[in-house]
């Protein structure tokens, strides 16, 4: 007989059973959110140039990208905003992204865990310009000088006799590039005052003798012929006029050519108002380009001994001149003979800081050193050739040199005023080639030149080891050596 009062027992013990369970089951699952909340937290990751392994950076290059690695909660109740600080959003859970200009960036992630809350994780990025490269591949030319615009730069490449302008913005970008006339070739170029760019060149496929004014467009305003066989550089004075350096020929000993230097100073539309040939007694060879001052014009050449040939390591002598503004020569001064530098070429100057001189001879390993009037301080011997030398805006003497050993290898490396090395910075040669990198390729340099607010743009040609064709490359730095 069924006991009534037991199954009644059992089912109410079942029930109580019941309910406790799927009270602690409640209790569990309010538990395992109680003390829980939303989490968001990411680190960023970048590649080098030489390698394809991803390493933790909050730094990279313009147009490189930045990899982010969420490491906030995941589930399928929450979801992830992405602000780059740049205006693009991204609701991937591990994006990628690259800047298109320099700068700082905050990058935010926010987190939002559904009825649960929200959380937000921030970092600065920093991008800098790096070193970027322009291929010339369709041109057939090569990077020759640069000079910095008010919209960015002006590149002049030239080669074979044929020449080519190109604007580029300010972050060394290639906006448009002109052909300029048939035998009109260029070597050399500065800006004038009236936003216009003067050249040294040909129009006719001659010697470069000819002073040539355009526009950034290569529109021809005016050209100018002169009695030289080629000028080295050319800047405008404060008067608009232009002082041009170069070198005219003579005959020498057993009708030799023998290079003497030129100074030519002319007025705002190329006209001559003076010139010093430096011929005779006076003889100078070799003279690259002039400081302009005030009460004058520096420059730097060399005395040769030409009954011992063309160079003369002995007793070649490296000469510094301060002329006034009528072009003569108010001091004249030069190393003692038997400096024993293994040649001597073209003599570049610039001015230090502290009023003294750097003097470097182009593709040899001297750097000299001269008082403000002239007095021989020392000569200090570069680790590479060299190649330019300039004084940034800032106060930093930098010199392009040729880094030699498997090939060349372009260099710009920073000196005190007294010669001290303080740093170098160096192309990037390595290239990757379907899933490898190649090491590495030949870079040529070409130029280092002070910006308006401080530091340098170098340029370099730089060989593509896949179709052997010419590369610009180019690397802003600081007065320190720190890259841009």
């Amino acid at each position: 007989m069924i006991n009534i009062r037991q199954i009644v027992k059992v089912g109410l013990l079942l029930l109580s059973l019941a309910i406790f369970y799927w009270s602690c089951k409640k209790l569990n699952q309010n538990s395992d959110t109680s003390h829980k909340s939303a989490k968001s937290d990411f680190k960023t990751l970048v590649t080098s140039s030489s390698s394809y392994l991803k390493n933790q950076s909050t730094t990279n290059y313009l147009d490189s990208n930045f990899y982010f690695k969420n490491l906030s909660d995941s589930g399928d109740n929450i979801t992830y905003k992405w602000d780059f600080g740049d205006g693009i959003i991204s609701t991937i859970k591990n994006p990628s992204h690259s800047y298109s200009n320099t700068g700082k960036y905050k990058v935010k992630l926010i987190v939002n865990v559904e009825n649960i809350g929200v959380d937000t994780s921030e970092t600065e990025l920093t991008v800098l310009l790096g070193q970027k490269e322009i291929s010339l591949d369709t041109l057939n030319t090569e990077a020759t000088d640069i000079v910095e615009t008010n919209n960015g730069y002006l590149l002049l490449c030239s080669k074979n006799y044929t020449s080519f302008l190109m604007t580029l913005d300010h972050n060394l970008k290639q906006k448009e590039t002109r052909a300029l006339p048939a035998k009109m070739f260029l070597s050399f170029i500065a800006p004038c005052n009236d936003g216009n760019y003067i050249f040294i060149g040909t129009t006719s496929g001659g010697n470069f003798n000819e002073l040539i004014k355009m526009k950034a467009d290569g529109t021809l305003i005016w050209s100018k012929l002169f009695n030289a066989d080629n000028f080295a550089s050319i800047q405008q004075t404060p008067d608009n006029g232009f002082i041009l350096v170069g070198m005219r020929y003579t005959v020498g000993i057993n009708n030799t050519k023998i290079p003497q230097s030129v100074i030519i100073k002319t007025n705002e539309t190329g006209d001559t108002i003076w010139e010093n040939f430096f011929t005779g007694d006076n003889i100078l060879q070799h003279t690259a380009n002039a400081i302009i001052a005030s009460d004058g014009y520096t420059i730097a050449g060399i005395k040769h001994d030409n009954t011992k040939g063309f160079f003369c390591s002995d007793c070649d002598s490296v000469c510094i001149l301060k002329l006034n503004n009528q072009g003569l020569v108010k001091w004249r001064k030069a190393t003692n003979s038997g400096i024993n530098s293994q040649y001597l070429t073209f003599l570049s100057i610039a001015k230090l800081p502290n009023n003294n001189y750097n003097i470097i001879s182009v593709g040899d390993l001297g750097s000299y050193f001269f008082s403000e009037t002239g007095e021989f301080i020392s000569r200090k011997i570069l680790p590479n050739v060299a190649v330019y030398n300039s004084v940034t805006t800032d106060g930093s003497l930098m010199i392009l040199e040729k880094e030699s050993g498997n090939g060349f290898r372009a260099v710009v490396e920073g000196y005190t005023t007294t010669g001290a090395l303080s740093w170098n910075v160096g192309i990037n040669a390595a290239q990757k080639r379907a899933g490898f990198n190649s090491c590495c390729a030949d870079s040529w340099p070409v130029v280092v030149k002070p910006l308006k607010n401080g530091g340098a743009i170098f340029v370099s040609n730089k060989i593509d080891l896949q179709n052997y064709h010419e590369i610009a490359t180019f690397i802003k730095i600081d007065k320190d050596g720190k890259v841009l």
